[in-house]
């Protein structure tokens, strides 16, 4: 579900459990999770664009 971008809210409504149980669950595999979406201060972007000063 985290895959096709489901939320909290929608997980626990598909899976018909409490949304305490999703982030109880998501915190407790922490370690084991993929972030599939970097944040944008890993992404390298030197390169790709400029910043100018004004």
């Amino acid at each position: 579900m985290a895959i096709s971008g489901s939320g909290v809210r929608d997980t626990s409504r598909v899976l018909k459990i409490r949304k305490t149980t999703v982030l109880s669950t998501i915190k407790n595999r922490e370690s084991v999770l993929i972030q599939v979406n970097p944040s944008i201060k890993t992404l390298e972007l030197s390169n790709e664009c400029s910043v100018q000063n004004h």
